[in-house]
């Protein structure tokens, strides 16, 4: 039975105005998904297609990473550099490094354990509540 983590972010991004985002993560959830891959488009041309993280990343999204802790170690060390005080991604297939926009949020939930945020740095979910309602 869900506690609606996810529906409650969904609910304060909405309300302040934020896109927001959700990727569910299982055995076979690859990097790819995150980051994204080169595709053929319709000339037959080879074009990098941005993953979910990458576009959250940019554009100052909230994303909600459910079941993180079912995520392979690849997804997990790509977003050691974003969650620490740099807040950068680096994208090797594009050689670039993505800084956070400043509206950028990531919530991680995991099946049974209380969800963590991190805006800048880990916060407890009342902070969340306690920041996003004072702003309002």
């Amino acid at each position: 039975m869900s506690s609606g983590k996810t529906s409650l972010v969904k609910y304060f991004a909405t309300i302040t105005g934020h896109q927001f985002v959700q990727i569910n993560n299982h055995e076979h959830t690859d990097l790819q998904e995150y980051l994204g891959s080169y595709i053929t488009d319709a000339s037959g041309k080879l074009v990098f297609h941005e993953g979910a993280l990458v576009k959250v990343v940019r554009n100052g999204y909230w994303i909600v990473l459910n079941e993180l802790n079912l995520a392979p170690s690849d997804v997990l060390e790509a977003l050691n550099r974003l969650l620490d005080d740099n807040r950068e991604l680096f994208v090797p297939e594009l050689r670039e490094v993505i800084r956070a926009h400043p509206d950028f949020m990531l919530c991680d939930s995991k099946f049974g354990l209380s969800p963590q945020i991190f805006i800048g740095s880990d916060c407890s979910f009342f902070f969340f509540f306690v920041y996003y309602l004072w702003k309002r």
